[in-house]
């Protein structure tokens, strides 16, 4: 049976009270073949270390007054002589159902588990609410996003020293839709409030709604439809958990009928979204009292307004190097919450902002795998790793027919494919920004090489067009 650790009270002052279970072990060969049988290359990521899942249960402030409550989230550890490692936090986007969470190995947890295998401790937050917390999200809720991760994070502080697994005092944090507007809430609140305590070496959020009372609203409370309707009743339920009845008593007061009967016990935590996305008409808006729109709208200060506002997260002047993911054609959230935040900060004297458009064409699904692999590059280029075999990926990588490698004393790539057919193909190269930097066009032979030898030190995406494509990573 594996261990379960119970720790009965914090061992430092900020560390908060948590029991840790040991839910899975994997060695590097399994992490391996998990990545191959989820259509991942295996040579993308350089896997160093075997790595230990833990399952959290840990107490953090509630959304309202100063009570604390229960929350959850995964902490996974690399195994062995880890020299000192970076921390690394990913928040994951919008989940419904309560169970669907990190903690339950649900989402993108196996993220975490790649993260450690290549050199991180990886913090994985549920947020408050879901998995195994008693109490309803609280979502796009800034100030518990924030003390939900940077909780964690303490017990991933905690929980590897009790491991022997040694820690370098780089933190780097990142997250996805709803998981963009947390790191961002994360790391204002930990450069405001907790400076001493860490050091954010890096932050990428990625396609979240930092302007909730513009860009965003504008985007969810227009006229026209919008893909997924059910956002909006689960923000009024959840900002009701966060602020009371000061928003609205009863549903009646908020919701028109029918709605105000049929969709509350659509919001239990038992179901998807897209149960409440089917019972909503395709413009969210008609679900709102005529009354209580009018109010709304007539006033500046009204509680809803204001609690959007207090979950505005980009005003603030980032000192650590931060990179805005975003696509343009993202249907869920509006693109130019990139924007706002990109302008205001830069605007105040931010010197490390950048803004980065992944793609002119892909949705806000499709966005993520580019925007997540290329930041987990960034940082890899970012990080120290004392281990020198980290991040290091120069062996031939074999896949979909391909076979690609690097020759570093002569500074070229080389590439083969197998069962060449004649016909013609692109290569592509791509900094971890997401910037071509080489391109070699209509190549109709079965081996082919490109010059590298000007390309900076740093890691680097190739991509060809030839039958699925190829995705891999090297470092000159």
């Amino acid at each position: 049976m594996l261990p379960c650790y119970f720790l009965t009270k914090a061992k430092s002052q900020t560390t908060p009270q948590y029991t840790a279970e040991l839910l899975r072990h994997f060695n590097i060969s399994q992490i391996d073949s998990t990545l191959t049988a989820n259509g991942i290359p295996g040579a993308l990521f350089v896997l160093s270390y075997e790595v230990d899942v833990y399952r959290i249960i840990y107490r953090t402030p509630a959304a309202a007054g100063d009570t604390l409550t229960s929350a959850s989230g995964l902490v996974i550890l690399p195994t062995g002589d880890t020299c000192g490692v970076p921390i690394i936090s990913y928040d994951h986007g919008t989940q419904l159902k309560k169970s669907d969470c990190f903690s339950n190995l649900s989402g993108e947890w196996f993220l975490g588990v790649v993260s450690a295998a290549t050199g991180y401790a990886a913090v994985m937050p549920d947020y408050l609410g879901m998995g195994y917390s008693p109490v309803f999200h609280p979502y796009q809720h800034a100030k518990t996003e924030a003390s939900a991760t940077i909780d964690l994070i303490r017990v991933c502080k905690d929980l590897s020293a009790d491991n022997d697994v040694n820690l370098n005092g780089e933190l780097f944090l990142m997250g996805y839709s709803q998981g963009g507007h947390a790191a961002m809430a994360t790391h204002k609140t930990i450069q405001e409030d907790f400076p001493t305590e860490f050091t954010v070496t890096a932050s990428a959020p990625m396609s979240g709604a930092y302007d909730m009372s513009g860009a965003q609203f504008d985007f969810v409370a227009s006229f026209e439809p919008y893909s997924q309707p059910g956002y909006l009743p689960y923000l009024i339920k959840g900002y009701h958990e966060a602020y009371g009845d000061a928003l609205y008593t009863n549903w009646s007061d908020i919701l028109k009928s029918p709605y105000d009967v049929t969709l509350p016990p659509l919001l239990s935590g038992e179901y998807y979204m897209d149960a409440v996305n089917n019972a909503m008409p395709n413009v969210p808006r008609e679900i709102i009292d005529s009354a209580y729109s009018a109010e709304f709208f007539a006033d500046s200060l009204h509680p809803f307004r204001v609690a959007l506002k207090d979950n505005n997260v980009y005003k603030w002047v980032p000192t650590s190097p931060m990179r805005l993911n975003y696509c343009t054609s993202d249907e869920e959230v509006n693109p130019l919450n990139a924007s706002v935040a990109y302008n205001w900060m830069t605007t105040q004297g931010a010197q490390q902002v950048q803004k980065i458009n992944r793609s002119e064409t892909l949705s806000h699904f499709e966005c993520a795998q580019p925007s997540i692999v290329l930041t987990k590059f960034w940082f890899d280029s970012l990080a120290t790793f004392c281990n020198a075999s980290v991040g290091l990926s120069n062996q031939p990588y074999t896949s979909q027919g391909w076979t690609i490698g690097n020759n570093y004393q002569e500074g070229k790539l080389m590439g083969q494919v197998n069962n060449y057919t004649g016909n013609y193909f692109d290569v592509y190269i791509y900094s971890s920004t997401g910037k071509m930097v080489k391109a070699q066009q209509d190549i109709n032979t079965a081996n082919f090489t490109i010059d590298i030898s000007t390309l900076p030190a740093g890691m680097y995406v190739v991509w060809s067009n030839l039958g699925s494509g190829l995705w891999s990573k090297f470092i000159r």
